[in-house]
């Protein structure tokens, strides 16, 4: 079995997180969304930021661990990124109950299937 491999796989759980990030987006039905916000640039715009933010870790993570603005480094800056994430999320799911258009109950579960995703 090769070794474990800490640099890979915090970027792969990066990349899992943007992918379940873009299945809440995917999930959240038309009709609540509002027409100042298309689903299609969301979605584009999470896919840029995701993309940009795993270079910068790659980066960071290869090199000194360190994230220019942040401290103490890398990891924790993931750990940081991964619960700002979540709360979006969250308010996301929140928002879209609000005015009766709720993502489906195996969408919400979906939120949790890390190893798929």
């Amino acid at each position: 079995m090769p070794a474990f491999q800490p640099v890979d796989s915090l970027l792969n759980a990066w990349t899992i997180n943007a992918r379940v990030n873009a299945y809440l987006i995917a999930n959240t039905p038309d009709e609540a969304w509002r027409a100042t916000y298309a689903k299609s640039d969301v979605a584009a715009a999470l896919n840029e930021s995701s993309q940009v933010l795993a270079a910068a870790l790659r980066h960071a993570l290869s090199t000194d661990g360190r994230i220019p603005g942040f401290k103490p480094d890398a990891a924790a800056f993931i750990a940081c990124l991964f619960a700002h994430d979540a709360h979006r999320r969250g308010q996301i799911c929140l928002l879209v109950r609000q005015p009766r258009h709720p993502i489906s109950k195996s969408a919400g579960f979906g939120l949790w299937e890390w190893g798929t995703r």
